[in-house]
């Protein structure tokens, strides 16, 4: 069984392994709204200090709103209580053939977010998501899954990730 999934994953297309990203075209920095839909405001605080942090990047650019002013470009950041074993999950819409994102969610469950450290670390690791990156298994960098690895912070590793993601065709 192992065998066939392994050639089915050579079988496939490299575009359809690729991670999802923002279209930049001929910009340096894909904008990506951040809309503030259902969330109080000391987890909103920490999404906006998230995204301050990611802004750093030579690639990305976050601006918070209240609205988006399209429905491209935008990712809504809400909260949820769940039972499911995940501080908050990022959700992209994009086009399977292309890997183009054009919009986007962040769920942040207030069942794991009760300190400073949870929320620092899981607004920056799904905002990390939202911006096309995946796990990371090293590093101090809050892109590393589980709750044992609390780095609250995107490392010049998650900011190279980035310039590689967005990279000129």
């Amino acid at each position: 069984m192992a065998a066939i999934t392994f050639l089915a994953v050579l079988a496939l297309p490299a575009a359809a392994l690729a991670q999802p990203r923002w279209h930049r075209g001929s910009k340096s920095q894909v904008t990506v709204y951040v809309e503030k839909t259902r969330v109080g405001a000391t987890n909103w605080s920490y999404v906006k200090r998230s995204g301050i942090e990611w802004s750093r990047s030579s690639r990305i650019h976050v601006i918070f709103v209240k609205r988006c002013p399209s429905r491209y470009y935008c990712v809504k950041v809400s909260e949820v209580r769940s039972s499911r074993n995940q501080a908050g999950w990022a959700t992209l819409n994009y086009d399977p053939k292309t890997n183009t994102a054009w919009y986007g969610s962040v769920r942040l469950n207030t069942r794991y977010l009760t300190n400073a450290s949870a929320r620092r670390k899981t607004t920056c690791h799904e905002l990390g998501h939202i911006f096309g990156l995946e796990h990371r298994r090293t590093g101090r960098t809050c892109m590393r899954d589980g709750f044992t690895t609390m780095y609250g912070h995107p490392d010049a590793t998650d900011f190279a990730n980035l310039r590689r993601v967005y990279a000129r065709p």
